[in-house]
């Protein structure tokens, strides 16, 4: 849809997911001014109030998705803890996101295949199950931030979980969660009980007791591809980490894996 007074104040019965597409936007939610700009996008519930308003008489553009709220409440039952809050469904203002550029291609091209395809059920649960994989999904290792995480963090520190993040170290982790650095911190330690240092090294560590058992790589060699620039602090960290070398742990690791045939 385009502005610059795309929708008037109103609500609806149903569940929707909206993303701006291109250009900005003044968004109204219960009673709160947003302004959104390309990438962002909001998760709606039934009782949201909202409505939409251009900014300088410039138009710009929404991609609007609906779906009966009791699709989004079976998927839920069946998938999601129940302490969970996935959409967002228990708090006071809607979930937000911002997509990147890799996560916007990804969305567009789930709704023009949404588009395509039959009104039926099955292809919105695809499409919602799909979008809470990709977009929203549930930290790999949740008992480290604790449930008391906020949205935007337990979204970076899956993200940050893949080597190609983790490698960053903090500064990596503060832009994925597009906050200062010392909020980023300070959040962090307060959810987590650890420096943020501390949580990525973690990372690391297990990412490298993975490469350990599952490659004959170098042990100096993993110890880069985790991110670490010294060796002995990866033997430090790995340590203290396993309580144990990494070289004692590969061997463990293979001899559990491929345990010798006893003699006959």
């Amino acid at each position: 849809m385009q502005g610059p007074d795309a929708y008037g104040l109103h609500h609806h019965e149903f569940g929707e997911i909206f993303w701006i597409d291109q250009g900005r936007c003044l968004h109204e939610i219960n009673g709160e001014p947003i302004t959104m700009k390309a990438g962002d996008c909001m998760l709606i519930r039934p009782w949201d109030r909202h409505r939409f308003q251009g900014l300088n008489g410039k138009p710009f553009w929404i991609v609007n998705i609906s779906f009966q709220w009791f699709v989004y409440t079976d998927i839920a039952k069946r998938y999601f803890p129940p302490e969970s809050d996935v959409y967002g469904e228990k708090v006071a203002q809607p979930r937000s996101l911002v997509f990147d550029a890799s996560q916007l291609q990804w969305v567009r091209q789930a709704f023009l295949e949404l588009l395509k395809a039959p009104v039926a059920r099955f292809h919105i649960e695809r499409f919602l199950i799909d979008f809470f994989a990709k977009l929203i999904p549930l930290p790999k290792d949740p008992s480290l931030l604790g449930p008391a995480a906020p949205h935007w963090m337990q979204a970076a520190w899956h993200r940050m979980q893949e080597p190609q993040y983790f490698r960053g170290g903090v500064a990596a982790f503060q832009k994925l969660c597009g906050r200062s650095r010392e909020h980023v911190s300070r959040e962090f330690r307060r959810v987590s009980g650890q420096s943020l240092t501390e949580g990525i090294n973690h990372l690391r560590i297990t990412h490298a007791a993975l490469l350990l058992t599952g490659t004959h790589a170098q042990i100096i060699d993993i110890a880069m591809e985790c991110g670490f620039e010294s060796l002995s602090h990866f033997y430090l960290c790995f340590r203290r980490e396993y309580e144990m070398s990494p070289s004692h742990y590969r061997k463990r690791a293979h001899h559990s894996l491929y345990p010798k045939e006893s003699a006959p």
